[in-house]
């Protein structure tokens, strides 16, 4: 859409800001203003709305335009102080000046024009900032907004420009239209904190970041909102993204699965589909993943559970990283950041989150039990734990089938007897109710729950499958059988629904 930059009223003269209560002559910058900028407004107001502190609150927005006129800077802030230059105060409507505190920022006499709209990226993807330094992916409003609106930008900057104290200051732009589209307010925060949630600090040039800003709009006006990061408040950012809000929507699902690292080649067929109805067998209801480069032969299968509403992709194209070697520059492919993504997409509409990579399942080890939800009935955990630790099991894909049913779960059962703690190579489930902290990779951190209730063995735990080369004590282990059955009719219907389109 197109924003309408506002002709000023020459000369001043009275205008109305709020009938019968509130109105305006003319607008000065203070002489005094150095590092920020001070705005008088000149007006009426009346007595009662003047010494009444349950007033309204009022704002002043200035728009900006740059010397060569190509680019628009639109800001508002609070209105700081109401004064009365006439101390009588005799029965008679008063004359105001209504004083504004607008920091950095230049003010310039400028002609009528137009202001663009931006279009957000649909669906998000990786965009750059400031070329080979700084990218951004998503944006999301904080749960906890309340007064103020706190949104977070997640993305990448290279690890000079995270830990130098003299970086570049960044800023955020929101433009966010009425529900009747009939109004549009644009707003410039600037960034108060950058943080990796990637806590090994390993020396990857590449590293992960969530830039964080503070605006003085309540949660509610944030109705089709659009999200820039910029280094220059006055130039047009050449990146948009969505605000995404989900919290708004209230829970769909029981669980969900956030797959933790990106999708790429090398994955069976087979192995696809298996892990896909494993999944939904264990309560699955919605699947994550975050593509960097999925095979032709797998997209009628990717198809195929995109149209049954089972998963969502979005695209993760690391291509911005100016690197012939882009592994040795950021690690995992970025994987922490792409974690944290996922989990505030989902934490809002699922009350639990799976978190596994694609070589993985978290598997209801009791006979008695055949889902998730029975799995955790069933521990014994401290009340109200933010998440559910499983220890990982290794089952070791180059020793030799027990059957040859072309499934993983039921021909590798090989397994290692070498048991790691929680923590190492481990995954869980998280409580989105409690989870108060960026996800990670192997754990939860923090949450308003206990702790983590680790499973025990016989209630729960991870199977990893994977060729391995270093080998404890090996033992059979058949906990999957229970699922064989109806996992191989599921996996067959699949197969046949493809093949028959």
């Amino acid at each position: 859409m197109i924003v309408k930059f506002p002709r000023a009223l020459e000369p001043d003269n009275w205008q109305i800001v709020i009938p019968k209560k509130v109105f305006v002559y003319s607008a000065h910058l203070d002489p005094w203003s150095r590092n920020e900028s001070i705005i008088h407004i000149l007006g009426s107001i009346t007595k009662k709305d003047l010494i009444n502190p349950n007033r309204s609150q009022l704002y002043c927005k200035i728009w900006i335009v740059s010397e060569d006129s190509q680019s628009v800077i639109v800001d508002t802030s609070k209105v700081t102080r109401i004064t009365d230059p006439d101390f009588t105060w005799e029965d008679f409507e008063i004359i105001s000046e209504i004083a504004s505190h607008l920091q950095n920022k230049r003010i310039i006499h400028a002609p009528a024009m137009t202001v663009k709209f931006p279009r957000a990226l649909e669906p998000d993807n990786w965009q750059i900032v400031i070329p080979k330094k700084v990218f951004v992916y998503s944006a999301h409003l904080d749960q906890w907004s309340r007064n103020e609106s706190i949104i977070h930008i997640l993305g990448s900057l290279t690890k000079k420009d995270l830990i130098n104290p003299n970086r570049s200051q960044l800023y955020c732009k929101i433009w966010i239209v009425s529900e009747d589209s009939q109004s549009v307010i644009v707003d410039t925060s600037k960034v108060t904190r950058i943080i990796d949630p990637d806590f090994t600090w390993e020396d990857f040039e590449g590293r992960n970041a969530e830039f964080t800003c503070h605006f003085n709009i309540t949660p509610d006006v944030l109705t089709n909102t659009v999200v820039q990061l910029t280094s220059n408040p006055y130039k047009v950012p050449n990146n948009s993204m969505s605000l995404h809000q989900n919290f708004k929507q209230g829970q769909r699902y029981n669980f969900t699965v956030c797959l933790e690292g990106p999708f790429f080649g090398g994955i069976s067929t087979d192995w696809f589909i298996e892990w896909m109805e494993a999944n939904t067998i264990f309560g699955a209801q919605k699947i994550l993943i975050h593509n960097l480069s999925i095979p032709l032969y797998l997209k009628p299968y990717i198809n195929y559970y995109k149209r049954i509403g089972l998963l969502e992709v979005l695209p993760w194209d690391l291509r911005f990283w100016p690197t012939a070697n882009r592994s040795a520059t950021i690690r995992y492919n970025l994987q922490p950041i792409m974690i944290v993504d996922c989990q505030y997409r989902l934490q809002h509409y699922s009350k639990y989150i799976v978190f596994i990579d694609m070589d993985e399942l978290i598997v209801p080890r009791a006979s008695t039990d055949k889902t998730w939800s029975d799995m955790i009935d069933h521990l014994n955990c401290p009340l109200h734990p933010h998440s559910y630790g499983a220890r990982q099991l290794w089952f070791l894909k180059e020793y030799p089938r027990i059957e040859n049913t072309t499934l993983i779960t039921q021909d590798v059962r090989i397994r290692n007897t070498y048991i790691a703690n929680f923590g190492i190579r481990s995954k869980y489930i998280a409580d989105t109710t409690l989870l108060t902290t960026m996800a990670s990779i192997h754990s939860a951190f923090e949450g308003i729950g206990n702790t983590t209730c680790v499973m025990t063995l016989e209630i729960g735990s991870l199977h990893h499958y994977k060729s391995y080369t270093v080998y404890n004590e090996t033992v059979q282990d058949d906990t999957m059988t229970k699922y064989r059955i109806e996992l191989m009719q599921r996996v067959k219907n699949v197969k046949t629904e493809i093949d028959t389109q």
